[in-house]
């Protein structure tokens, strides 16, 4: 979905704490937090036009548009202030048939269960999306996301790998009852130690293990080889104690300067992962809340959840 100029301008303001306020059309006034100011040679108050003829007409405000200053600034502050979007998905029918044979065919279930109550609502999922740069000597980036199913506060790899919504899809503010959910700050958390692990498996790691070998082994061949001939050397008849002791010295530096290039060479080829938060989704979908029991059996209840995006229970 493409947003225009002042849409992202005004995203961008509320994430940083300031006011956007519209004056009129194309012309809206901005006061943005201290903090910010160093980036607009110390300024925090703007009358900002996204028209061309409006600037005109009003000189004391700033044209804003694709490549002008202002635009490029709230863009730079965009990258380090992660935005958070919410995308809001309508469904056509609600209704399910047949759940209870449809939940225990999904959870593997002995028998079907017995569904004491069921509540339309829905559900949010975020997608965490972060920039992965792999540095060493040279620098790769790559954008890595992370789903965090709200209603469980765990990841979620499958709706990752077949959820590819449509910005047709997601419409205004779903007026109905959103459940329980974790706190966003700690599915970040979750997403942050899953991003940690994700980084590590990637193939540029292996590579560079396989580089940082290969230019250790020829490393070591090289300087096991100058060791070797010192120490015959050192075995030759009628040297003096002093030429021996020279020589001695001599095998110390080949050895400290073999483990020199091998932690330099370790050090270059090692990736350096750094990791930060682009930016954050959030799904509001509807979906279908079942308290059920397993019939007679003691603290036999559960919850169980039905996703109508995706038309899977969870």
């Amino acid at each position: 979905m493409t947003i225009s100029v002042s849409e992202f301008i005004e995203k961008t303001v509320n994430v940083m704490g300031g006011v956007f306020e519209t004056v009129e059309y194309a012309l809206s006034s901005v006061l943005i937090p201290d903090e910010y100011a160093e980036y607009f040679q110390g300024r925090i108050e703007f009358l900002l036009a996204f028209d061309y003829d409006v600037a005109q007409e009003n000189p004391q405000s700033e044209f804003v548009t694709y490549g002008s200053f202002i635009f490029d600034t709230f863009l730079e502050i965009s990258r380090i202030t992660p935005l958070v979007t919410h995308k809001y998905m309508n469904v056509a029918r609600t209704d399910i048939t047949d759940a209870e044979n449809k939940i225990k065919k999904s959870l593997n279930l002995e028998t079907a269960p017995v569904i004491i109550e069921e509540e339309l609502g829905a559900a949010m999922f975020v997608r965490f999306n972060f920039s992965v740069k792999y540095i060493s000597d040279e620098i790769t980036e790559n954008i890595i996301s992370v789903w965090i199913n709200l209603c469980t506060g765990k990841t979620d790899r499958e709706i990752e790998k077949i959820f590819i919504p449509t910005d047709e899809s997601f419409d205004s503010e779903l007026n109905i009852l959103h459940f329980e959910y974790v706190n966003i700050n700690e599915a970040y958390k979750t997403a942050s130690a899953e991003i940690a692990d994700r980084a590590k498996q990637s193939p540029l790691i292996d590579t560079d293990q396989n580089l940082i070998k290969s230019e250790t082994g020829r490393i070591n061949r090289y300087y096991d080889e100058l060791i070797l001939e010192n120490k015959k050397r050192i075995e030759r008849k009628g040297l003096t104690e002093e030429r021996i002791k020279e020589i001695s010295e001599k095998e110390k530096s080949l050895i400290i300067e073999k483990n020199r290039q091998i932690a330099e060479i370790t050090d270059k080829f090692t990736t350096k992962i750094e990791s930060s938060l682009e930016n954050a989704i959030v799904y509001h979908i509807p979906c279908k809340r079942f308290i059920c029991s397993m019939g007679k059996r003691v603290n036999s209840e559960f919850i169980v959840y039905y996703d109508f995006a995706l038309k899977r229970f969870y």
